[in-house]
């Protein structure tokens, strides 16, 4: 066997140990740990699939990235039941994706989280998927026995029309996101926060979300 042969093969060894042990690294070291008081905010991350298919995504979310299967309302209160036994302190939970309003458990599992006291966080586009007749019964519906509980959260990427659809990948999604926005500010869905991630702001964009506001 080559020098080079023998290399490769204690490579691969090193690797298939590298992670067969949840406190060990392959060197026989302790890993590095940092301990956990207070687990403020539970993330539910409900599917990787997501109606439109966005540059700058973390997890590549698209209509046909299923690689993530849906979250399930079962799954979802089993975790519920996990941080109250081990009494973490958590006064949040948040659902993200992909987009969140694809997942058909999305209204039963916001409703088991708000139903425990927790204040709930959606991260959405705002699009189709939250516009169907069945989602925004549920909403309304979670709305009217949950209060300001629950919070909308709706991403706007740019200022302008041009840049936000470069990164969202599809045209009109900008139209469809503000037109969510008017609807919800109408007191409909409880509150409210929309995120702007603008690198810089011009005194006219400024001004127009001032008015928009």
């Amino acid at each position: 066997m080559s020098q080079s042969d023998s290399l490769a093969r204690e490579l691969a060894l090193a690797a298939s140990r590298k992670f067969s042990h949840p406190d060990i690294t392959a060197k026989g070291e302790r890993r590095a740990s940092v301990r956990l008081d207070r687990l403020e905010t539970l993330w539910v991350n409900t599917g990787s699939l997501c109606n439109i298919e966005c540059a700058n995504c973390y997890i590549e979310s698209s209509p046909t990235n299923d690689r993530l299967a849906y979250m399930t309302l079962a799954e979802t209160v089993a975790f519920l039941d996990e941080i109250a036994a081990l009494n973490l302190g958590t006064s949040e939970i948040g659902f993200t994706g992909g987009e969140p309003f694809m997942n058909p458990d999305i209204i039963a599992m916001t409703d088991a989280a708000l139903a425990r006291g927790f204040r709930v966080l959606l991260l959405t586009n705002a699009m189709l998927p939250m516009q169907r007749p069945r989602v925004k019964a549920g909403l309304l519906g979670l709305k009217a026995a949950h209060g300001a509980r629950l919070t909308i959260r709706m991403n706007l990427d740019h200022h302008t029309q041009a840049l936000h659809e470069t990164e969202r990948g599809a045209c009109n999604t900008r139209e469809h996101t503000e037109q969510s926005c008017f609807l919800s500010c109408g007191r409909r869905l409880g509150r409210l926060a929309a995120e702007h991630e603008l690198a810089d702001r011009e005194p006219d964009s400024r001004q127009r979300e001032q008015r928009f506001w």
